[in-house]
């Protein structure tokens, strides 16, 4: 078993505030497709919203290379459930 190597394919964050949108955006830029899912659909579309629109900023301010924010956009779900995501 030590010697397996499981393959990541989806990853997932529940809470879609600061850290568990920085959490998401970091592993969307490492790679991996997430869904982030807050208390409803609602919720987990403007935590997306959010995470997006800052790292067009950090983009701006040159924190993260051109081209984060699209990457991010189209790697991160807003999940409307649990189950969903």
């Amino acid at each position: 078993m030590a010697d397996e190597q499981v393959k990541i394919r989806r990853t997932a964050v529940v809470g879609g505030g600061y850290m568990g949108g920085g959490i998401a955006q970091c592993l969307v830029l490492a790679g991996y497709g997430c869904a982030l899912v807050d208390a409803d659909a609602p919720r987990s579309r403007a935590a997306k919203e959010r995470v997006v629109a800052e790292v067009r900023q950090h983009e701006r301010d040159g924190l993260v290379p051109q081209g984060s924010a699209d990457l991010v956009e189209r790697g991160l779900v807003a999940a409307a459930s649990i189950e969903e995501a």
